[in-house]
């Protein structure tokens, strides 16, 4: 058989023994060997890259260069203790804190290249990672390397120049529950919990929004939604006969924690107790909102300002669950999108 020239010559700097790969540079005049203690290629160039790095910067009266954990619990104390950010946003991005770093745990700064980035994407895609949680996991490195930059503790942001096209969020189709069942479930319920359902659908608010609400919030028929998803406060009118009862003192749901992860943790329980109640999740109570309004014929944009949306992009979504409703936003605003 014959052999192309070079077919099976070895990298430079690197050999292999046993399927072990090891590496050598020069040191002081003196030729140094290393096992790089790995039988990947890939890997065995970055740890003698690193290792060279170290060296160099030993030699040069360089400080030794700083890892991703440092990066990460300076941004820790830095940020999210330090409350420069909302408590919910601070335990997203401990979330991801989580998942990221058995990725980059021990590597320098400076070695969170493209390639890098790359690699821990295609990484999360093989584990069945949705791309919407790999894009959060994006924003959470660019982040950390943003605040690490601001330290002079690194000099790159590799995460912040990343193309994000390349991982796109494709929107799953929406699951919506009928009028007859929320009428179902409302029956089926305890009390507080058919008040709950019935102001989500009638309001069309995020649960931590309703649960936050409180009645001196509502004024001439009107609730100001203070702590919203995007940092602007707004205006939203009530529809009438929407809560029942006579006004009360502090949080309209007082019954129930201000916590939206507990309380969709407590729904769980309250469906599972209730066999027969139509299963939905909380968050389709105001996707159901959503449809019905758009349905109806509402403007897309009054609708957007109503949901609390950063875009009307994002709204945009639920012209697809009514028929017609595509072109006639395309003829009134001149938006094709």
């Amino acid at each position: 058989m014959d052999i192309e020239p070079g077919q099976f010559s070895m990298p430079k700097n690197l050999y292999q023994r046993n399927e072990i790969w090891y590496g050598r540079f020069a040191e002081g005049g003196t030729i140094r060997r290393v096992c790089l203690r790995t039988s990947d290629l890939r890997q065995a160039k970055i740890r003698l890259k690193a290792l060279k790095t170290k060296v160099d910067d030993a030699r040069f009266g360089v400080k030794n260069p700083k890892i991703w954990q440092e990066a990460v619990v300076s941004y820790t104390l830095g940020v999210l203790q330090a409350g420069g950010v909302r408590s919910s946003t601070a335990d997203r991005y401990l979330v991801s804190l989580r998942q990221i770093d058995p990725h980059f745990k021990g590597v320098p700064l400076h070695d969170i290249d493209q390639e890098r980035i790359s690699h821990f994407i295609a990484a999360r895609q093989a584990g069945g990672t949705a791309n919407a949680t790999i894009r959060r996991d994006l924003t959470t490195i660019s982040r950390v390397l943003s605040f690490a930059a601001a330290q002079g503790m690194t000099t790159t942001n590799a995460a912040l120049s990343y193309d994000r096209r390349l991982v796109r969020e494709r929107s799953a189709a929406l699951t919506i529950p009928t009028d007859a069942d929320i009428a179902d479930a409302i029956a089926l319920a305890p009390p507080l919990w058919g008040d709950l359902f019935r102001f989500l659908r009638g309001t069309g608010l995020r649960l931590g929004e309703a649960l936050r609400a409180r009645w001196d919030h509502i004024q001439d028929g009107n609730l100001t939604v203070h702590i919203t998803k995007n940092g602007f406060p707004r205006t939203i009118r009530l529809p009438e006969g929407i809560l029942k009862g006579v006004a009360g003192k502090g949080r309209i749901f007082a019954g129930l924690p201000d916590d939206s992860g507990v309380v969709s943790s407590r729904y769980v329980t309250v469906r599972k107790t209730a066999k027969t109640m139509p299963r939905f999740r909380l968050h389709d109570l105001r996707h159901a909102y959503a449809i019905a309004e758009i349905r109806s014929g509402r403007d897309i944009y009054d609708l957007s300002h109503h949901l609390g949306h950063s875009s009307v992009k994002v709204t945009e979504r639920y012209l697809g669950y009514a028929p017609g409703r595509r072109s006639v936003a395309r003829d009134t605003h001149g938006d094709t999108r």
